[in-house]
């Protein structure tokens, strides 16, 4: 079993060389992302106990066997110069597997469904565009630490500096082409509400799609292979919500673990063989077949351990008691709530009146908020004639609880106007009138 699942002798670095610490260090650093990669996906649908087990699961049985067959010098994979740069599936592609079985089975978010109960709505806009792009540069930043750290990891016979730099230019050269397909498909779907969140992610696919072959290919191949990384990314994200009805605003199925299984395909097309075997555009027959293998071989191996490890480990680990998908009132918090990215409707009405009792403005300030939003979600229900919160006699920005007088008791009127005019007497909160009134639209 040496071949496929490895051994024991090094087990918690047991008889592993202090010049061995930093592929220890190094593979710490990929595991890590495989879990950022799953926060991403189940955000807000899973406990928190859950997702940790889960994400447990996933690098122990997951990553490390899609690691192993990669990298190490004993497994099969590796015998036949299987090449995987920067963990295109290792990384990638396990991140996005175990977050196709966990939004599959563990089912839409709360009020992104249609009334029909299957077609799933528009994914909201970012309500902080520059948070977002931020984010991105962060990311794209570390991807070249991510990147050019790679060599160290792969089956070369001779180490050559120049592979760090090759990887270093490839990582800025594949995202930018990215960006700019991305643009293109864009601006041809409809040049009058391009999302700025789309032109981010395709600069995150594109260096998806590079991770896998980023110092084995020339400039032009990484530019060839970025420019092609958005329609994948675009292609996959309508196809995962529109006909598979998966729930991931994020694009992380899309992103993960379409656009790293492509890399690992444009390794074994574009690999000049300046590094390992050449690719089928240079006539290495050999070496495309064995990338498809190794694709098709982990692909199957992450599916099915996935669904085991769901159905078997973590269910036995959640117990009906305890569960593993979040109820209305677990783990949510006031701005989860705002932001509209799960409704929680119960939560409010139950918090409401202490909320009323609070002294603090800041308190007070969040009930506005989540009230406007929550007209806005009612609105676009059709449901305008059902109250989702109780109002009892609020008067404006005082700090006490409900008014006595029977005159002020029961539901206030449910109007923008109404709330702009109560507002106005509190001026902590009036200065956020005009922001949130993009958000009750």
């Amino acid at each position: 079993w040496g071949h496929f699942i490895g051994s024991w002798d090094k087990f918690f670095l047991y008889n592993v060389k202090l010049t061995k610490y930093e592929l220890v260090f190094i593979e710490a650093s990929y595991a890590l992302t495989t879990t950022n990669i799953i926060s991403g996906a189940v955000l807000e649908r899973m406990k928190n106990s859950a997702f940790i087990i889960w994400c447990f699961l996933t690098i122990l049985v997951n990553y490390s066997v899609a690691s192993y067959w990669s990298w190490n010098e004993d497994s099969w994979l590796y015998d036949l110069n299987y090449f995987d740069c920067a963990g295109a599936i290792c990384v990638h592609g396990t991140g996005g597997m175990a977050s196709l079985v966990a939004l599959y089975l563990l089912g839409p978010r709360v009020g992104s469904l249609k009334k029909d109960n299957k077609s799933l709505r528009p994914v909201d806009d970012a309500d902080r565009p520059i948070l977002v792009l931020f984010g991105a540069l962060i990311l794209w930043y570390g991807w070249f630490a991510f990147n050019i750290t790679s060599p160290f990891l792969a089956p070369l016979e001779k180490f050559d500096h120049t592979y760090i730099s090759t990887a270093g230019l490839n990582t800025l050269i594949a995202p930018s082409f990215a960006t700019i397909s991305g643009l293109i498909w864009l601006f041809y779907k409809d040049k009058d509400s391009i999302k700025f969140e789309e032109v981010v992610a395709v600069v995150l696919a594109g260096a998806v799609a590079i991770t896998g072959c980023c110092y084995t290919v020339t400039w032009w191949g990484a530019a060839v292979i970025g420019f092609l990384a958005s329609p994948i990314y675009f292609i996959a994200f309508w196809f995962v919500r529109e006909r598979l009805h998966i729930d991931d605003p994020l694009g992380v199925i899309a992103m993960h673990l379409c656009c790293g299984y492509y890399s690992i395909l444009a390794e074994g097309l574009f690999a000049n063989g300046t590094v390992g075997k050449k690719g089928l555009f240079y006539g290495g027959f050999d070496h495309f077949g064995v990338q498809c293998l190794g694709l098709v071989s982990l692909f199957a191996f992450q599916l099915l351990s996935c669904l085991f490890l769901w159905f078997v480990v973590l269910r036995c680990c959640c117990t009906k008691q305890c569960g593993y998908r979040k109820e209305n009132d677990v783990n949510v918090s006031y701005f989860d709530t705002f932001i509209g990215v799960q409704t929680r409707i119960d939560m409010i009405n139950r918090d409401f009146q202490e909320i009323l009792k609070c002294e603090s403005t800041d308190a007070k300030t969040k009930l506005y908020h989540l009230h406007l939003f929550c007209l806005s979600y009612q609105s676009e229900e059709k449901k305008e004639d059902q109250p989702l919160i109780d109002y009892n006699g609020i008067n404006g920005g005082g700090g006490g609880g409900p008014d006595e007088d029977d005159e002020q008791k029961g539901l206030l009127h449910h109007s923008e106007s109404f709330h702009r005019h109560n507002l106005s007497q509190n001026s902590h909160v009036s200065t956020m009138v005009e922001e949130q009134t993009y958000y009750s639209n």
